[in-house]
């Protein structure tokens, strides 16, 4: 699972590598569920724009029934076409969500070691998201993030990882290009072959409402 991941890149950054420029952007080294996500999607005129999604993606019919079912931080990438759930963002409302890096936690001798993993390039990651619209006309939308199994260099950590598309893939997850059938599995397939490095860090993470940039600083 992807449940805490940092984005610290200035919004410049954000701009040169997604085509969009947010507002006001400031650094956060631990982002958790429920807070709200920097998220790009396509607006009502098929561009690009920036939108602020909380962590945690209820459809509209679930935030009906009066707490039955709970914000998805996750959804799995090889079932999320299918569930009803996640069925109707699948097809309709995809975004890519823009990040430095993303902590996993290892299970070692009864404890829980925190890691930070990041792109071997240093450059800027888009997450593969799904985005539901806000229940009734006020608040935000909420999203999820997609996950698949890990690459061979982080399983060690945890089993599976963020879905990181890469740039050449992020006009067709957004849908500015059609695609046929298959072909998002099929992209979010390839993602896991992107080359990733990864380093031990403190417990602060632990957290949530420490942040700083000493978080991601290895061990």
């Amino acid at each position: 699972m992807c449940g805490r991941f940092a984005l610290y890149s200035p919004a410049a950054e954000i701009q040169r590598a997604f085509g969009v420029r947010p507002d006001e952007l400031q650094p956060r080294y631990n982002i958790a569920p429920s807070q709200p996500l920097t998220t790009v999607r396509l607006n009502e005129r098929g561009g690009r724009e920036i939108a602020d999604l909380d962590w945690g993606l209820l459809p509209a019919w679930a935030a009906m029934r009066q707490g039955s079912y709970r914000p998805m931080i996750n959804a799995r990438a090889d079932s999320a076409a299918d569930k009803p759930y996640f069925r109707a963002a699948w097809r309709h409302r995809r975004c890519l969500i823009p990040a430095d890096g993303w902590y996993e936690w290892q299970q070692t001798d009864g404890a829980k070691q925190p890691w930070f993993m990041a792109s071997a390039r240093g450059d800027v990651l888009g997450l593969a998201g799904l985005w539901e619209q806000p229940v009734g006309s006020a608040g935000r939308g909420s999203c999820a993030i997609l996950t698949i199994p890990a690459s061979p260099e982080l399983a060690h950590i945890h089993g599976r990882m963020p879905a990181v598309l890469g740039p050449e893939y992020w006009p067709m997850w957004l849908g500015e290009i059609p695609v046929g059938p298959g072909a998002l599995e099929a992209i979010l397939e390839e993602s896991s072959g992107r080359e990733f490095i990864s380093h031990r860090v403190g417990p602060r993470v632990n957290n949530p409402r420490h942040d700083g940039p000493e978080l991601v600083e290895g061990l």
